[in-house]
């Protein structure tokens, strides 16, 4: 059987193969945005890697258009021929503007204007697969390809790359073609070769014939290099007498191979990148303590958010922020560095798909990406203390805040903080460093005017003797009020209200208090296990009521006698 190597370098420019490869790029195009979860709107402003792009790199043009940011890999990549690529993209504008109005032109203009590839509009990457090991690890957010994987030779080493730079919850979608590129009638006759005889084939030929995986085998593999399997659509199936008559051909390597891993000869894999579980830091819903802690701290803020607009800083699976849009904020936007995080916000969005633009992946440690007063509200609630540059991060909320805007900045109290360093024997690995209060202060000396608060912590049900009303059992979780003794330990977490500018009254705020609901008696039954714990909450809980502080504690009064719990 000859071999006819698959030529990828269309360079005939008459009027009939322009308008098929405008054709064969919008197919393609349209193939991917098919497979993602928000079709179009999952590519605006994301970065799209294409593998094996071919000569006229018409899909990555329209990608483009679609407003990804696009790079190319391809170890042939072609350079930009006027002859060809000249026609071809005046051709593909036309077709978008009178079939495609949504799609914005500017791309393809931009190219035309150039006169090359500009890497603004297309980032050419002379690179084959095995190279992309010198990019950073989740530099893209969606990588697609076509044809490609058949041709690879090492796919194991392929996909563990394409792992590392594809970021955590970042997709691919990979269309393979399992089938013997030399003669697509006969697609499974490579697998009657024998082992050496098929590698010094694959090697003469340089992979064109196809390398034999088949799709069983290349999807555990793709799982073990850490994808998930979301999807695998086999759209190409070889014929009933075909595969009577191959399966008595097979090489003995392939001899007790069922019919139903032949049968697939083409198919896509749509992936998402694993996130694991080696995140950043912990997600607030780990616990109901700590749940609880979060909703109240937003509680504290809701009363500020409705008609306005608002950035929450370190929003991480986007908790906080679908209790600002409940409580009537106009638009929230949510920042974090963690892209698994993000993930799950704009999964959990209740705005769908509008929802997509409204979160950023951006490093708090260094400037924020949005333009002077652009903000009512900023909130930034136990973000400190996670990042290098506080003091930085303070002078980029006040920058970004409108002058009437007010912003809240919280951080674990220092002396609670060390109470539970001693208990637990180490310090929280995933602060950096959490401010004295003189820091804090200091910290927040961009604003115009600020005043602090304190949160406070008792699970009612074990520390607290009750007087046996059953909505204190369930009411006395937390409790954020102005006037709170800062180096009390039993003062969790300290809540900065920072203004733009000075207020001509000082505004009143209301108390807020948020149980823990339907998770007490789970969170209670942990901490009853360490006695330690149970009775350093009792000695806090008598403290603060022997100083009379007892409104913090939601009704406790005179039923405080030692024999609770």
């Amino acid at each position: 059987m000859t071999v006819t190597p698959v030529n990828y370098r269309k360079q005939d420019a008459s009027p009939e193969a322009i308008e098929r490869d405008v054709d064969y790029a919008l197919q393609i195009a349209d193939f991917y945005l098919e497979k993602l979860p928000q079709g179009r709107r999952h590519l605006f402003n994301v970065n799209v890697l294409e593998l094996g792009p071919g000569f006229s790199l018409g899909t990555a043009v329209v990608l483009a258009c679609h407003g990804a940011k696009v790079s190319v890999a391809d170890r042939y990549l072609s350079p930009y021929d006027k002859d060809y690529h000249d026609p071809f993209l005046r051709a593909l504008a036309q077709r978008l503007k009178d079939e495609r109005p949504e799609l914005d032109p500017e791309p393809i203009l931009r190219l035309l204007e150039a006169g090359e590839f500009v890497p603004e509009v297309v980032l050419g990457l002379h690179l084959g697969i095995e190279d992309l090991e010198e990019l950073s690890d989740g530099c893209y957010d969606v990588v697609v390809s076509n044809a490609v994987f058949e041709h690879v030779e090492d796919v194991p080493r392929a996909w563990e790359i394409l792992a590392r730079i594809t970021r955590a919850g970042g997709l691919g979608v990979h269309q393979v073609d399992f089938r013997d590129h030399r003669d697509f009638s006969h697609p499974l006759e490579y697998m009657t070769l024998p082992q050496d005889e098929f590698h010094q084939l694959f090697k003469d030929v340089h992979g064109e014939c196809g390398n034999r995986w088949r799709p069983d085998a290349m999807s555990l593999v793709v799982q073990e290099a850490g994808f998930e399997v979301v999807e695998f659509d086999a759209n190409m199936q070889a014929g009933e007498a075909y595969l009577d008559d191959i399966t008595q051909r097979l090489a003995p390597e392939f001899a007790q191979m069922s019919r139903e891993t032949l049968r697939n000869i083409s198919g896509c894999f749509v992936l998402r990148r694993s996130a694991g579980l080696n995140t950043e830091y912990p997600q607030e819903t780990d616990n109901p303590q700590t749940l609880a802690h979060s909703r109240c701290r937003y509680g504290f803020v809701a009363p500020w958010v409705e008609g306005k607009r608002v950035l929450d800083l370190g929003c991480g699976a986007g908790l906080g922020t679908r209790e600002l849009l409940a409580s009537g904020a106009d638009d929230v936007m949510g920042v974090d560095k963690r892209p698994e995080a993000l993930e799950l916000a704009r999964e959990g969005d209740p705005r769908g798909d509008a929802a997509w633009h409204s979160y950023v992946q951006h490093d708090l440690d260094l400037v924020l990406p949005f333009e002077n007063d652009s903000f009512d509200v900023v909130v930034a609630l136990e973000v400190l203390e996670h990042v290098e540059s506080q003091y930085q991060l303070c002078k980029e909320i006040e920058r970004i805040l409108k002058p009437d805007g007010v912003a809240f900045v919280s951080v674990p109290n220092k002396a609670f903080e060390q109470f539970w360093t001693e208990l637990a024997g180490e310090a929280n690995p995933y602060h950096l460093h959490v401010p004295e209060l003189e820091e804090f202060v200091e910290m927040l000396s961009p604003f115009s005017w600020v005043d602090f608060h304190g949160q406070l912590d008792v699970v009612a049900s074990l520390v607290l003797p009750l007087d046996g009303r059953e909505d204190q059992a369930t009411l006395g979780a937390l409790r954020v009020q102005a006037g709170t003794s800062i180096s009390d330990r039993g003062t969790i977490t300290i809540v900065a209200r920072c203004f733009g500018t000075r207020p001509a009254d000082v505004p009143e705020h209301p108390p807020v208090a948020h149980a823990f609901g339907n998770h007490q008696d789970s969170y209670g039954d942990a901490l009853a296990q360490n006695r330690m714990v149970f009775e350093r909450f009792r000695e806090i809980a008598r403290e603060h009521f022997e100083r009379g502080n007892r409104a913090r504690w939601h009704g406790v009064g005179e039923q405080l006698d030692g024999n609770g719990g």
